[in-house]
């Protein structure tokens, strides 16, 4: 008997894992545990959420929606007070910063990709808004 105690409770010294074994026994015996060893929801907190209109275990997070409008282009960059973009190369993780004011605000901030090349030749670069650049923008009165 002493042998499979150990055995289920990962390499307990035998008065250890006695210990463990009668203290699950007991709590089976008290109702304290479900039969598969584990602790129940307390019943306080499944009352308490059905009041507020949830049910306890009933949410599954999904995968959030990926954003299907159109690409942010340099006009509405420029609203945002950042001025310039931030490029990373995906070869040789090489990062730069390209100032954009003299481009147009109707060109979209990922047809730059097309246009840039690192320094180490690779052209795989991601290019984004340079957020850390950002100035303050009043607001127009």
């Amino acid at each position: 008997m002493s042998e499979m105690v150990i055995s289920r409770h990962h390499g307990l010294t035998p008065w250890r894992a006695s210990l463990a074994h009668s203290t699950i026994r007991l709590r089976q015996c008290l109702g304290i545990l479900d039969g598969q060893g584990k602790l129940p929801m307390s019943s306080w907190y499944k009352t308490f959420m059905a009041g507020a209109g949830v049910e306890v275990g009933s949410h599954k997070p999904g995968k959030p929606e990926p954003y299907t409008g159109p690409p942010m282009d340099l006009a509405n960059m420029r609203d945002n007070g950042v001025r310039s973009l931030a490029v990373f190369c995906l070869d040789c993780h090489h990062r730069a910063t390209v100032n954009v004011d003299d481009y147009p605000g109707h060109l979209a901030v990922k047809s730059f990709e097309a246009r840039m090349a690192c320094k180490c030749g690779g052209r795989r670069v991601d290019v984004r808004p340079d957020w850390n650049s950002k100035v303050l923008v009043l607001p127009r009165t």
